[in-house]
């Protein structure tokens, strides 16, 4: 079980990694800045996250200052793609407090420079979006992870329950952890039924990667026993 929920999350990564990239990929020539995020990039590949951060906090002044100063829509997706991987680098790290800071200037780029009407950039800032939430959840700051996740959830769905996908049901799973924390077992149970409902929709009600969200459920039902005494 835990092999296979390993990995549909694998592909489920790599799935929205190209989405990003592809979203964000910048349209003209090499930059010094560009230079660095490729440095970072294969540093990050080579399992080397430390210097990759080092390499992306270099490369973040002038990709702030090339999209203050040439307002340009290349320069913006630029600074886009170096927050993307410092957010992601620094979550490796886990380094939570750091990583929220810069995921949250990812998502106020992306909301300002992405179409909800394209899907893949739908899906980056919704993947934005939730790995926010999972910093801020770490570092303690549950409230602003619940909205964040919230906010995912409405980035990958566009406002439609109806809509059925891996990533909706993993941010359904990572709200509900969060409620969960908070101990609001009755708004978690719901949470994870709807991860449940998402998950045998797509896989079938067989399928070995539903039992977490039964373990979930059933944790949830405790908590509330709990709760009543």
């Amino acid at each position: 079980l835990e092999r296979e929920v390993k990995i549909a999350v694998f592909k489920r990564d790599e799935r929205l990694r190209r989405a990003e990239e592809a979203a964000v990929r910048p349209t003209a020539g090499p930059s010094g800045c560009r230079a660095l995020l490729d440095q970072a990039r294969q540093a990050c590949g080579a399992g080397r996250p430390e210097e990759a951060v080092r390499i992306l906090q270099a490369a973040r002044s002038p990709a702030e200052a090339n999209a203050r100063g040439e307002a340009s829509e290349e320069a913006k997706r630029e600074e886009i793609s170096v927050m993307s991987l410092l957010g992601k680098a620094l979550l490796q790290l886990r380094r939570w407090t750091e990583a929220a800071e810069a995921q949250a200037r990812l998502v106020e780029l992306e909301e300002a420079t992405f179409s909800m009407e394209n899907l893949e950039e739908r899906e980056a800032l919704s993947n934005a979006y939730n790995n926010l939430g999972i910093a801020q959840k770490n570092a303690g700051k549950m409230p602003e992870a619940v909205e964040a996740l919230n906010r995912a959830y409405q980035r990958a769905t566009n406002g439609d329950d109806k809509v059925a996908t891996r990533q909706a049901a993993q941010i359904l799973q990572n709200l509900g952890q969060c409620l969960r924390t908070q101990k609001k077992p009755t708004e978690a149970k719901k949470v994870f039924a709807r991860a449940l409902e998402i998950g045998q929709r797509l896989v079938g009600s067989e399928h070995a990667s539903q039992a977490l969200d039964h373990l979930c459920i059933a944790r949830c039902l405790r908590d509330e026993s709990d709760l009543r005494g």
